[in-house]
């Protein structure tokens, strides 16, 4: 494609061929929002289990009440995963254009 095409804005869009990046993205995307639903649907569960007693009669697991440090406890292992998920599950590409010249 030249410099004169690529400026040229008289095009249909039906002939714009799909970019397998905008593919890719959308299911990291799709992962990445998942994975936050899950995490926010394990801390409430924690929260609304585990700390859904008599503050009176919370037990107590290195100075926190317990729903406390499992939630931190989740934290911990959740950004453990991420660092899995960015390592190895999500591709590194190039996000140049593709023009020549």
């Amino acid at each position: 494609m030249t410099k004169q095409e690529y400026d040229d804005r008289n095009y249909d869009f039906n002939e714009i061929p799909d970019d397998p990046r905008f593919k890719i993205c959308f299911k990291e995307a799709m992962l990445v929002i998942g994975f936050w639903w899950v995490f926010v649907i394990a801390t409430l569960v924690i929260m609304y289990t585990v700390g859904a007693e008599d503050p009176g009669t919370y037990s107590y697991i290195c100075g926190l009440p317990s729903w406390f440090f499992f939630v931190c406890l989740l934290i911990f292992c959740c950004i453990g995963a991420v660092f899995f998920i960015v390592k190895k599950v999500f591709r590194d590409f190039s996000l140049d254009d593709e023009i020549d010249g």
